[in-house]
């Protein structure tokens, strides 16, 4: 039996496969900056709900909602800047300026117009999820497939969250109000908290892979 040789790379494609690994150590990198603002965007979060509920430190929240603007600005930045890898990256980035402008609208409506911007935010957020996974699914899937279906996997826990908290806001205006709304809150905003966390450790090990793969030699 003869041994089967190993297929050598002709100059051009050896040479795609290092553009390639160079855009992944590129992309990594950056996921990696995304890691850290959604760390700090969760943290500031938290920030804002405690600082929110005392009414003496009104400069304090000033500040915190300033930083967080800058720091949706960076995230904004960021997905922009790693468009030119996958368009998807840059729609989602669209998407997310609408559901910030859906967020500033909440903020000063009235009660039934900010159910319905509730809603419209939740649906905005569903859509932006679903291009940033499609994105990082393709991206992985010459670096590792398995972490490209967790992406997939990810997408549908987050609009089954996403789902439960609009029907939740939605049983406001029904006859079991009181305890639909409670109890529906309560458990979709455990789970989206969970959801978030999911979120930060796909980022991370996407970005590890993108690196790892981006320094792997390519073979002659």
């Amino acid at each position: 039996m003869f041994e089967k040789q190993p297929v050598k790379l002709s100059e051009k494609e050896r040479q795609i496969k290092i553009e390639h690994k160079k855009r992944c150590g590129i992309l990594g990198k950056r996921l990696m900056w995304m890691f850290w603002i959604t760390v700090i965007g969760i943290m500031l979060t938290i920030a804002l709900l405690v600082v929110s509920r005392s009414v003496t430190n009104s400069t304090l929240l000033i500040v915190l909602s300033w930083i967080g603007v800058g720091v949706n600005l960076i995230s904004l930045g960021i997905l922009f800047s790693v468009g030119k890898f996958h368009n998807d990256y840059r729609i989602a980035a669209c998407i997310a300026i609408m559901a910030q402008v859906c967020e500033v609208f909440k903020s000063v409506s009235e009660y039934k117009v900010n159910a319905a911007f509730f809603v419209l935010g939740a649906f905005l957020g569903v859509a932006y999820t679903a291009k940033l996974c499609a994105a990082m699914k393709d991206c992985l899937d010459p670096v590792d497939e398995y972490l490209g279906d967790s992406w997939k996997s990810y997408l549908k826990a987050y609009i089954v969250v996403n789902v439960g908290l609009v029907l939740s806001v939605l049983a406001v205006f029904t006859d079991l109000a009181q305890l639909a709304w409670v109890v529906g809150m309560l458990v979709f905003s455990i789970a989206s908290i969970i959801v978030s966390f999911v979120q930060l450790h796909l980022l991370r090990r996407t970005s590890n892979a993108m690196t790892e793969y981006s320094r792997t030699p390519v073979k002659e």
